[in-house]
């Protein structure tokens, strides 16, 4: 009490700011299901979720999400969400989404193609990583892999050798990249 860490006040504030902006309540939620469908009929998420997962997967990944994960966010990391990864209209700035929604549909993304069977549990592991910090995702994965654009790569480092050959082979493979 004497001493409050007020950059996870603050956080908190701008969590709590968020999800009145998004959802109307801080405390009412939709469920994943609902919010994919309403946030991809505008245009914002990737179609590509719906064909690949049925509802009750969609049910099941949401019983994975715990929205008070967003709780632990300081100011600086809630600002980076809104400011750069969670997906919203480039135009007027309405935001769409908040971090938890965004870490359990990059799971589902990155995971539709596995086996049925097993997919979801490598969605819950991944889910549970990203959202309790345990990884840190790239920018690109965090601001597209669940949108329209579904841009997967970040950085490469490509070395070269001293040598015009290797010069040029290094090149065509960043023209190629």
């Amino acid at each position: 009490e004497d001493n409050p860490n007020y950059q996870y006040v603050a956080g908190r504030l701008v969590n709590y700011h968020l999800r009145k902006q998004i959802y109307g309540s801080f405390d009412e939620i939709p469920e994943l299901w609902y919010h994919y469908y309403k946030v991809r009929d505008a245009g914002y998420y990737d179609k590509y979720l719906s064909d690949e997962y049925t509802e009750a997967e969609f049910n099941k990944a949401d019983s994975f999400i715990n929205h008070d994960r967003d709780l632990t966010l300081t100011y600086a990391a809630m600002e980076q969400f809104r400011g750069k990864y969670l997906v919203k209209n480039r135009v007027d700035g309405e935001i769409f989404e908040t971090p938890q929604f965004a870490y359990i549909l990059i799971a589902m993304t990155l995971f539709a193609k596995y086996p049925k069977e097993s997919r979801m549990s490598y969605v819950k592991r991944y889910y549970d990583l990203c959202s309790q910090h345990y990884i840190s995702l790239p920018t690109p994965v965090l601001g597209a892999v669940r949108t329209p654009q579904r841009q997967f790569s970040s950085c490469v480092l490509i070395e070269s050798d001293d040598s015009l050959d290797s010069i040029n082979a290094s090149a065509s493979s960043i023209v190629k990249y």
